[in-house]
């Protein structure tokens, strides 16, 4: 299997004749009487260009080839026998019969002494496991030939692992550490020239970027993959990158288009007989018809897709297919087989994502994943295969002396029948060098183009950082209206879904505020707060919309300007009623889209006014218990994201520090509804406080208490965010910050950053 995954492989026009095959068997018969072993080196030859080919023949020579090592106990070639072996039922699908061969294999080459080749049969091992949906075994048998590869410094060994892992990290959802992983490979693979294995991570990396609903980038790795394939004849790769553009049609609701394109990839798929690939095909093309209520095709090729899954026994495809059946059986009103399906589908899922197999590959990925620079392939197999072509006179050779006439005759005709041989894999080579010399071609142009697009993406958004900057209010500015803060802003890419925002407005120039005459030459509040002027009210807020990266920044744009209008245009200052007004202005921004659109925001907006003196104070205002003059009038709205309040507890004084805490946090719950599209959405409300000097308010989103990290790979969460707050309370705004950030960064440790950060702090 690992020669046939690295791409480098090569077939020679004999391998697949059955006359050929017929006339070994006859030889085979002659050497098992003369206990002579050049028939083995001519077996092992011949076997391993056929498997893909003539399985079935390829494992019937095989076992003869087993069984004269047995009897003549030659132990060298028996690892390599058995290695084969299971690359030949891999191909066939017969997965336990794969990993009992790669076991014996694996056996006779640490036997050996051969320990780099021992690791590959442990990558092949856990590769089956994967295709079984036993992902734990998977698991360990990776781990296993990370080991080896390690102390044996095997670069190649360790990049094939590293990739299978990555596939696990697929299997596992875990699709930003497959990104990540997929694309060192790409960088590799795009240094070495190669198309096989450039296809191969442009494809996966595709795939992952599909599961996170990334699809119009998916679809450009799609069509990179399936224009290489194309190009080098790969009819495997061909099929899988029809597959995936069917996905992408799938997902997007065009129907008819991906019904078509799964078409075209069946073609392929049954030409090749691959299970594997057919089963996509199949659970496709009946998701296809279910959702074009072409019901009785759905169930038709349901049952097909089952029918592969129960011969394959992988459990993840079974999980999917009892999944789609228990659509059908709804939609059909048979109560009785949806539910039963359906506890099959929980079932086989609870089997494949158990939490302690989560928590085991956290911990591989922690311990391997920033450790290794590029990896470079040296060109050993390659070399191997290319020698291996090339059938040696001196193991073949034929005639003895002492032979008698009759074995004299036909040793002879087997020295002709190799000549021919050696002749035609000449032949072969020549025309393998004109293919590998075009396919050079091919890769350097599509390198440079991929750079050129790679470039062109890189500038795109860099420049939307700048005009994302641009929508930023300054921190200059910030501190102007309030002093005693800080903003954390962390974005998880170059540019962000999460966004802060503040605008001020003047009481006194709006006409907002009846009593600004008597309140001119009042200064008092304005020093207790160390802030914003008397006349104005200080609108601010913490954003998260839909999504991080680049489609998350265009968002932000749309949900920033709806608020600038609400304030700007409208005249609103109250939150809960700029809150209703931006929900109206993003709904109508992206109903102007012909498709439908679900993505929003979610925010917390404060207001802060430092003059509160008389009529001004609002009737509904809820209470913090306070016993002090009052310094700022806070109001608040949000949706889905709440606003934390930390008070001096002033009875710590009468109290002992076990008895009371010194500080104590009251959390104002947000309106449970984004803003934008939502069924039955009601009006946000507003919540008004009465401050003190003394108190912080936070706002934030849920990047922070979001994160995976610690010892177990676990959410940061927001228990553990708010004894943090409490415990650095003694310490000024800025100080907050810096330490805020240092915990989230040693919490996170060598794990990635899974969404952007914005955090909002403010001291009265």
């Amino acid at each position: 299997m690992k020669k046939f995954l690295l791409g480098i492989f090569f077939l020679i026009s004999f391998g697949a004749r059955t006359e050929n095959v017929d006339s070994l068997w006859t030889l085979y018969q002659k050497y098992d009487a003369q206990k002579d072993t050049s028939i083995l080196n001519v077996i092992y030859k011949i076997t391993s260009d056929i498997k893909y080919l003539n399985p079935d023949t390829t494992i019937f020579l095989l076992n003869k080839g087993l069984a004269f090592l047995k009897k003549h106990d030659i132990p060298k070639y028996t690892s390599s026998y058995y290695e084969l072996m299971g690359d030949t039922y891999w191909q066939l699908s017969e997965f336990q019969k794969s990993i009992t061969a790669y076991h014996r294999s694996l056996e006779e080459y640490l036997k050996q002494g051969e320990k780099v080749n021992a690791g590959y049969m442990h990558s092949n091992i856990a590769y089956v496991f994967m295709d079984m949906g036993k992902y734990e075994d998977s698991f360990n048998s990776l781990q296993e030939a990370l080991k080896i590869a390690e102390q044996e410094k095997n670069e190649a060994l360790e990049i094939l692992t590293l990739n299978y892992l990555a596939n696990l990290y697929s299997y596992m959802n875990q699709f930003y550490k497959s990104i990540e992983t997929y694309r060192k490979s790409l960088n590799y693979y795009t240094r070495k020239k190669n198309p096989k294995n450039i296809q191969m991570c442009l494809n996966n990396i595709g795939a992952m970027l599909m599961q996170l609903n990334n699809l119009d980038s998916a679809q450009i790795y799609f069509h990179q993959s399936l224009d290489i394939g194309k190009k080098i004849g790969d009819t495997k790769n061909i099929s899988n990158g029809l597959l995936n553009l069917g996905c992408i049609s799938y997902l997007k609701k065009e129907y008819p288009k991906a019904e078509k394109i799964f078409k075209e990839a069946l073609i392929y798929n049954l030409e090749r007989g691959d299970d594997s690939q057919l089963f996509k095909n199949y659970i496709n093309l009946s998701n296809v018809y279910f959702n074009l209520n072409k019901l009785k095709a759905s169930y038709q090729y349901a049952m097909k897709a089952k029918e592969i899954a129960n011969r394959t026994e992988n459990i993840k495809s079974l999980s999917s297919v009892h999944s789609s059946l228990a659509s059908y059986y709804k939609i059909k009103k048979d109560y009785k087989n949806a539910l039963e399906n359906y506890e099959i589908h929980v079932q086989l899922q609870d089997s494949i994502l158990g939490l302690e197999q989560t928590k085991q590959i956290n911990g591989l990925a922690a311990k391997y994943e920033n450790e290794r620079k590029e990896l470079e392939i040296k060109n050993l197999e390659k070399d191997k295969q290319l020698k291996e072509v090339l059938l040696s006179e001196n193991e073949i050779k034929l005639q003895k002396e002492g032979m008698y006439r009759v074995g004299l005759i036909i040793g002879i005709g087997f020295v002709l029948t190799i000549a021919i041989f050696i002749f035609i894999g000449y032949k072969n080579k020549s025309k393998s060098h004109e293919i590998i010399s075009k396919q050079k071609q091919i890769v350097e142009a599509a390198h440079h183009e991929l750079e050129e697009k790679n470039q062109e993406i890189m500038d795109s958004i860099t420049y939307a950082k700048r005009i994302q900057n641009a929508i930023l209010p300054p921190l200059k500015v910030v501190k102007e209206y309030l002093t005693e803060s800080f903003i954390l802003y962390k974005p998880k890419d170059i540019v962000a879904g999460d966004f802060y925002w503040m605008e001020s407005v003047s009481l006194r120039h709006s006409g907002l505020d009846p009593e600004s005459s008597k309140n001119k030459n009042s200064t008092t509040q304005n020093e207790i707060a160390g802030q914003a002027s008397n006349d104005d009210i200080v609108l601010f807020a913490a954003a998260d919309c839909t999504g991080h990266g680049v489609p998350g920044a265009m968002v932000s744009v749309v949900c920033n300007n709806g608020l600038n209008r609400s304030v700007r245009e409208y005249g609103l200052t109250d939150p809960g009623e700029i809150l209703n007004k931006t929900r109206e202005i993003v709904i109508a921004e992206f109903e102007k889209s012909e498709d439908e659109v679900k993505d929003g925001m979610d925010i917390a907006l404060c207001s802060l006014r430092f003059n509160v003196k008389g009529s001004m104070l609002k009737e509904n205002k809820e209470t913090l218990n306070s016993e002090h003059e009052i310094a700022a009038l806070l109001e608040y709205a949000g949706a889905h994201n709440p606003l934390w309040i930390i008070r001096p507890n002033h009875l710590s004084k009468e109290k002992t520090p076990h008895q009371v805490l010194e500080y104590e946090l009251t959390e104002i719950k947000a309106n449970k509804q984004p803003i934008g599209q939502f069924d039955n959405p009601e009006p946000y409300t507003t919540h008004t406080f009465e401050l003190e000097k003394g108190d912080s308010i936070y706002i934030f989103s849920d990047g922070y208490v979001d994160q995976f990290g610690g010892e177990k790979g676990k959410k940061f969460k927001a228990k553990a965010f708010r004894e943090l707050l409490l415990s650095i309370q003694d310490q000024s705004m800025e100080e907050q910050k810096t330490i805020i950030d240092k915990a989230f960064e040693k919490w996170r440790g060598d794990l990635e950053q899974i969404d952007d950060v914005c955090i909002i702090g403010v001291r009265i």
